[in-house]
């Protein structure tokens, strides 16, 4: 992921201006873009929502992909 630069895009305008526009169809909803590795969720863009990390393990989607996941 570092080589890609993606963090380097958290508050990214353009990012942001995309999650403004979701938010605004969903009625001023938090609407954010969550960056994924093996240990961390990053959200590098949001409104409504600080930008922030969390453990990917304590997160809603690592639940959402493990329930679907096949063995």
């Amino acid at each position: 992921m570092a080589r890609l630069g993606i963090l380097d895009r958290i508050g990214d305008p353009a990012l942001t201006a995309i999650t403004r526009i979701g938010s605004h169809l969903m009625g001023g909803c938090p609407v954010a873009v969550n960056i994924f590795d093996e240990r961390y969720q990053r959200r590098v863009a949001a409104v409504h929502a600080p930008l922030e990390k969390h453990p990917a393990r304590d997160t809603m989607c690592h639940y959402s992909v493990a329930m679907n996941s096949c063995s």
